[in-house]
């Protein structure tokens, strides 16, 4: 069960109900991603992070062979685990590889003043996770798949007032209603241990890449742990410099 799930709980029609008319609770049951990814707990780092990026999810069950849970690796875990690292992909010592290797472009953006369901659609039909937000070509803002889930969550709970009220108007709302800002970002020059050790201080999970406020990039934790994953770095045990 993931925030986006319990997000996409508060969108869930108000329609049911249960005894004396009270709105009927939703059960974890409902929402859960089943069956579930699991890994042992001797599997290797390499293991886990192919895993995770292969079923495009950010946490795998740590699981004894009995099926007993004893633990779980995330997204985080590795990056907390590549900041220790003393070397990067191509062998690279940290201090020389950059943003500029890892970073996706072209970039999929949107505007402040677009509609919420049409950055919304584009956002789920692209199959990412964050759209910076431009005015004018410049970077103000950016809204990530858990702001539309929150937007969308929102205007459900308003369309479900309206029509208690009896009224037909259709609640909207513009991109720049739910995105993140200010937004942190970074040059391509940025030295990829300072990419993540911001990623997790910040506890955000994309950083747009700019040059004189122009965005040439964005570099997202599946960027970086594509790169572990691919990196000659790789020990024989599939972790990053031991």
């Amino acid at each position: 069960l993931s925030d986006r799930d319990l997000l996409l709980a508060r969108s869930l029609p108000a329609a049911r109900r249960g005894p004396g008319g009270a709105r009927a609770p939703v059960r974890v049951h409902e929402l859960m991603a089943t069956p579930v990814r699991t890994i042992l707990p001797a599997a290797r780092a390499r293991t886990a992070v192919r895993l995770l990026l292969d079923e495009r999810i950010g946490a795998l069950p740590v699981v004894t062979a009995t099926g007993r849970l004893v633990g779980i690796v995330t997204t985080s875990d590795f990056l907390r685990a590549l900041q220790r690292c003393a070397c990067w992909p191509g062998s690279a010592p940290a201090a020389m590889a950059t943003a500029r290797a890892c970073m996706s472009s072209p970039v999929l953006d949107t505007s402040p003043d677009e509609d919420l369901d049409a950055a919304a659609t584009r956002l789920f039909e692209s199959s990412v996770r964050h759209l910076p937000v431009l005015r004018d070509g410049v970077l103000v803002g950016m809204l990530s798949d858990r702001d539309v889930r929150r937007g969308l969550a929102r205007l459900a709970r308003t369309d479900r007032r309206l029509e208690a009220s009896g009224s037909r108007a259709v609640p909207r709302a513009r991109v720049a209603e739910l995105m993140s800002e200010p937004c942190l970002s970074v040059a391509p020059e940025t030295e990829l241990h300072t990419l993540v050790h911001t990623l997790l201080e910040a506890r955000i999970s994309a950083l747009p890449v700019v040059v004189d406020g122009r965005v040439v990039g964005i570099v997202t934790a599946t960027d970086l742990l594509e790169c572990y994953a691919e990196s000659a770095a790789y020990s024989a045990d599939g972790a990053c410099g031991g």
